[in-house]
This record gives C-alpha cells, structure tokens and sequence, in this order.
C-alpha cells in the first residue's frame, strides 16, 4: 500500500537535474507533494528536463551553495520537507573543480541546517552523503565506523556528513543522514560509470574498458531502492527524534566483482564478456562493502528490487534508449507512461536559443551560456538585475499588456528589439513561459530568445 505522508507536503529538491535528483522528483510527483526543484542550469540531458518534470513542479533557478537562492525558496514556499541531493559523484569533475565539490556539498549543508535552525526547526532534511565516505578500512562498513576520506569528494561529503550529524543531535534539527551503494538505473547518463558506460559500448558495437584489473568489489543500489530509502527515512525523522543525526548505510551487501556486472550485463545483452582491464589502476577504493543492519533494525527497511532485478530493468531500459536513438537519429528520448516504454519528444531548447529565467520584476535568475554569448554579458555581470533595463527593450504592444497576457496565459511570443553589451542592437523571436506560486501568488518567467538572421 503507497504512503500517503507525501499527498499535499511542501517539498524541496536540491539538485533535480541529477540521476537520484530526476526520479526522487517523480516518485514525489507521483506522489502528490507539492515539488519545489532546485536548478543551478538547464540540462537538457536529464529526466527532469526529458519527461518535462520542470512543468509539474516550481523551478527555482540558482545554486545550491547561494545562500540567497535558498532563503528566497524558503521565502517563497512553506517547505515541509528538504533532499539535498546536489553535486553527484563525478571523479573527474571533482579533481577539475574541487572547491565547487566543497561549496555545493560541504558548505551549502552548514548554511541550509544554519538557516532551518533558525527559521524552519520544524523542516525534516534529508542529506545523500556517499559510502565513500569510509575511505579504505576493514570491510563491511557499518556507521560507527570513524570516516577515512582521502579524496577530495570523498572529504568534501564527509564535511557534508559530519554537519548534519552535528545539527541533528546538537541543536535537535529533524535532519539524518543516507550513505548509500553505487547507484544504478535508468536515466543514467554519466558514461564514466560502470553500468552505463558498459552498455553504451556493447550497443555501439565497441568492448567494455574497465579502469581497474576487475577484481575490485562494489556495493550497489538500484535507484527505485534509492528513492525509497530517501522517503522512508524523512517519514521516520517526522514521527521519531531519536533518528535526529543519525546517518545510515543502504544496499545490497552484496560484494560483487566489477568484471562479474560486466559479465552479466553481456549476458543479458547477447554480447561477449571479455572486457579490456587496466592492470595497473590504483586510483581508486579496491574494495567497498555496506552493512545496512542498522537501517533494517531501527527503519525497517528491505529493498524492492534488489541487485538482478535492479539490473535486468536497467539494462532492458538503456537498450530501449539506444535503440531508440538510433532509430530516431539525434532526437531526444522521453518514457512518461512506464519504465520500460520509450517515446518521442523534441529538445527544448536547442544550442542557438538563449535562456533566461527571470522573476516576474525582471530580475535575473538564470543566464545560459548562449545568452552570454548572443548579448555578451557573462552570468556574474547580470545576476540580479533587470532584464528590461539591461537590454533596454523595445516591445512589440505595451509591457503592461503583455505581462496581462503571460498572467492569464502562461505564455506569450513576439519579436524584441534588444540592447547588447557592445551597444549594438538586435532582433529575437521570443518566447515567455511563466510558473505560477500560488502560496505567494507571484511568478517565474523563463524567456528563450532566438537571434533573428
């Protein structure tokens, strides 16, 4: 029987765009709570975007880490419950931008817990740390462990971690703590992971490259499991403090050999099982291993899927989207009915439009990469400003009439007559599409503007 904590709860997702982010805001759709999603910059390949999840919740635009962005959230909505599910692990991405690691992990959580102590106490949070956390020690790993970090994720979750414990037991805030196995499943689209990026090799017709010898052992979740461990433990924090603080582990305890998931997704897609194996990689943890004892004694939690139906529906999920693809050419890919049914949608927006997401005052909230490089402004210049001074705009109809319109609409397209930063003018075809509040009744414009040749 579905839970029915979540009909009508205010909820607050940091980091929507992500893998565990997209389908913790569809199940919560699903649901019936009222999603408020955090989104630092469009991404169109991501299922929030693909499955147009943006048009079933309110998108706030700005980064986690911007303390302003989330007291303006809090402001706007009255939040009942809050993920932080922001910044994924990315190995590469972390060595390239460690302090950006740390500000969206480590220093957003001190700043969030900080402003709910004070203002929302009564605000159940969530925080994914990572089971990497534990660094290389005795196996399995169980929460009384002291944490190990060595790598500069692995530090900057471990910061994220030890904030919330402190908040939780501490200042008594109703905030706990999920270090959770690799996840797995569809909508995946980071190739550099194991599963995906296996996968996406046997379907172009390449084989398997591992970046160890395949003998390290990992501990896995499958993401239907990880999105109900995530709601199971926030309607625990609501009905017992003694939780307050308290971090959990969440897999399988299941050691299972890299090159054995390689084999097994072969066999489940006909294909070869001998991958290419780098010898000579020391990079990373050689061995992690769960024990979720804690989280079946005090939670009761048991997963739904485990580790091979977890895996037969990926699989079956990501060759339906390579095929698809295939097929369909460069198209985008959309499931909305079911799990395993793939469909047709167009990308929006595409590279040569400009997006802009704005406050029903003007004032700049999101400013993409094209904007910047149609009207030659960088994000840092006009975050917080106002888009009609700043381009001066000359409109089609009155700016009253217009704004009439996009209220009782949602949308309005006309030409404008734009300044740049050089001071030279141009035309776009622009399109405006408003998100109602109806807590605050105020309203979020995202503006696509196409350069007109």
């Amino acid at each position: 029987m579905a839970s029915t904590f979540w009909a009508g709860k205010h909820v607050f997702v940091a980091g929507a765009t992500g893998f565990l982010g997209g389908w913790l805001v569809r199940r919560l759709i699903s649901q019936g709570a009222h999603v408020v999603s955090l989104v630092r910059s469009y991404k169109a390949n991501s299922q929030f975007f693909m499955e147009s999840l943006d048009n079933q919740t309110w998108v706030e635009w700005g980064s986690v880490a911007d303390q302003s962005v989330i007291e303006r959230a809090f402001d706007r909505h009255q939040i009942d419950v809050f993920f932080h599910a922001a910044y994924g692990a990315d190995v590469h991405r972390v060595l390239k931008e460690p302090l950006e690691c740390f500000m969206s992990s480590a220093l957003s959580t001190w700043q969030i817990l900080e402003f709910l102590r004070q203002h929302r106490p009564q605000c159940i949070s969530v925080i994914s740390s990572t089971d990497k956390v534990y660094g290389r020690q005795e196996i399995p790993y169980r929460e009384d462990m002291a944490l190990q970090p060595l790598h500069p994720y692995e530090a900057a979750k471990a910061s994220q971690d030890h904030a919330a414990q402190s908040y939780g037991k501490v200042f008594n805030c109703p905030v706990a703590v999920t270090r959770c196995g690799n996840y797995f499943g569809g909508y995946d689209f980071n190739f550099t992971r194991l599963i995906p990026g296996v996968v996406r090799s046997i379907m172009q017709g390449q084989t398997p490259k591992l970046r160890s010898n395949g003998r390290f052992t990992r501990d896995f979740l499958y993401i239907g499991d990880a999105v109900d461990v995530q709601l199971l433990l926030a309607e625990q924090l609501s009905q017992n403090p003694e939780l307050y603080g308290e971090a959990f582990n969440f897999s399988y305890g299941e050691r299972i050999e890299v090159r054995d998931i390689v084999q097994q997704v072969c066999r489940l897609m006909d294909a070869p099982d001998e991958p290419e194996m780098d010898e000579n990689s020391t990079a990373e943890i050689p061995h992690i291993a769960l024990s979720s004892d804690k989280a079946k004694r005090l939670l009761g939690w048991k997963p739904s899927y485990g580790f091979t139906q977890g895996l037969e529906r990926t699989v079956r999920w990501y060759r339906d989207y390579f095929a698809s693809q295939k097929k369909a050419g460069t198209t985008q890919r959309s499931r909305r009915a079911g799990e395993d049914r793939v469909v047709h949608t167009a990308p929006s927006p595409v590279m040569h439009e400009a997006m802009i997401v704005r406050d029903s005052d003007g004032t700049i909230r999101y400013w993409s990469r094209e904007a910047e490089r149609i009207y030659g402004w960088a994000p840092e210049e006009v975050l917080g400003t106002r888009t009609h001074h700043l381009f001066e705009t000359t409109f089609p109809q009155p700016l009253s009439a217009i704004e009439q319109e996009v209220q009782e609409k949602n949308v309005w397209h006309g030409q404008l007559i734009h300044k740049r930063r050089d001071g030279s003018r141009i035309t776009v075809n622009s399109r405006w599409n408003a998100q109602h509040n109806p807590d605050t009744h105020s309203f979020t414009i995202i503006e696509i503007n196409e350069k007109v040749a």
